[in-house]
């Protein structure tokens, strides 16, 4: 994170700072990565001061989001890092808030209204974690351990998003000093400096809105209680091929508990992930596997059964999440041939106290 040294004119819902931030602190992780931002202020930002604007009228629960276009021809990215702009009006360092990152891939519009893509990472929600941000400078998030992928969508279009989950020095419906900040540096205030349809907002009662026409109450936000484009920034690397899921069959639950067998082609060398989500947490997951496919109805279970007769099975637990992620678990190799996977987990909630996922064929090639 960089950090910066502020003097701060406040105004009712928004703090012009003059902000030193730490230079060697935007880097990407690989000089071939990839490095995508909207504002103005430079990649590596000097040591003298700059001006950036402290949007303090943003409340818990509310997000500040930024739009990247891939340009045409590009493949699929993967994310690898992520930044943001975090500041105090009053220029002090050390304030502490708790925020989550959600990336969604795809953007469209209904006439001024963002309508977001798929969400394909929710910090809070997935990892039931938050990411900590800190006055007064650009905050990073290392994203190389996550597969997170975006450019899949016909718009091109990928949104990172920080909302805000805990800011103790925030009461909404006044001035929060402490809070995400733009790039605009105060020339010419009584003019709209937010490109438009790149810098949104989530706004409480309202959903997702494009800063630069947003209302409240009737009132523009943009320029005397936003201005600028937020302070967002993202970096990413080629994300090659998109991944081959094996068939899925169905003969789905009771219940919502599915798994998927994702990754390579599985010819020899190659891999696959095996994933199972949408279960209770931390209960027993029993995974059964069979060369047969022989679908019957159980009574035990409540549900169509398909990999009979049972060769194999696997008991494992699932996490705090209800998941099971097992990377690079299915390797390739062997085939041709085929073998049927289903999964059973504990359920005190259901009927038959279990639930019944989807079935798997899984196809080894040569």
């Amino acid at each position: 994170m960089s950090r910066t040294r502020v003097l701060a004119l406040s105004l009712p819902f928004l703090a012009l700072c003059l902000a030193p931030p730490v230079a060697e602190a935007q880097l990407c992780p690989s000089p071939t990565d990839n490095f995508w931002k909207n504002d103005k202020l430079p990649q590596v930002p000097p040591g003298g001061p700059l001006a950036v604007t402290v949007i303090a009228g943003l409340c818990d629960g509310e997000a500040a989001a930024q739009v990247f276009t891939l340009p045409t021809g590009m493949v699929a990215q993967k994310i690898t890092k992520v930044s943001v702009g975090y500041g105090h009006g009053g220029g002090t360092s050390g304030f502490n808030s708790l925020a989550n990152l959600e990336i969604y891939d795809g953007l469209t519009w209904n006439g001024q209204i963002p309508v977001l893509g798929t969400k394909v990472f929710d910090m809070e929600n997935d990892y039931l974690t938050s990411v900590q941000v800190i006055t007064h400078g650009i905050n990073e998030v290392d994203m190389s351990t996550y597969n997170v992928i975006v450019g899949n969508h016909a718009s091109r279009k990928f949104v990172v998003a920080f909302r805000s989950s805990f800011n103790p020095w925030c009461t909404c419906g006044s001035a929060c000093q402490v809070n995400f900040f733009t790039d605009f540096d105060g020339v010419s205030p009584f003019v709209c400096h937010t490109t438009p349809k790149t810098s949104l907002i989530d706004i409480l009662g309202q959903g997702w809105r494009d800063a630069s026409v947003a209302t409240v109450s009737g009132f523009p936000l943009c320029p005397i209680y936003f201005n600028g484009n937020w302070v967002i920034r993202a970096c990413t690397a080629d994300a090659g091929p998109p991944p081959v899921c094996q068939p899925d069959l169905g003969y789905h639950g009771p219940g919502d508990v599915e798994i998927q067998v994702c990754g390579q082609p599985l010819s020899t060398g190659n891999v696959a992930s095996f994933d199972l989500t949408k279960a209770d947490p931390n209960v027993a997951a029993y995974i059964f596997a069979s060369p047969y496919f022989s679908p019957v109805y159980s009574s035990l279970l409540g549900s169509i059964f398909c990999p009979v007769p049972v060769l194999l099975t696997v008991i494992l637990p699932t996490d705090a999440t209800g998941k099971i992620s097992l990377a690079n678990a299915v390797p390739g190799g062997g085939g041709p041939f085929s073998f049927y996977v289903q999964a059973v987990t504990i359920s005190g909630s259901l009927p038959f106290g279990v639930e019944v996922s989807n079935c798997i064929r899984i196809d080894l090639l040569p």
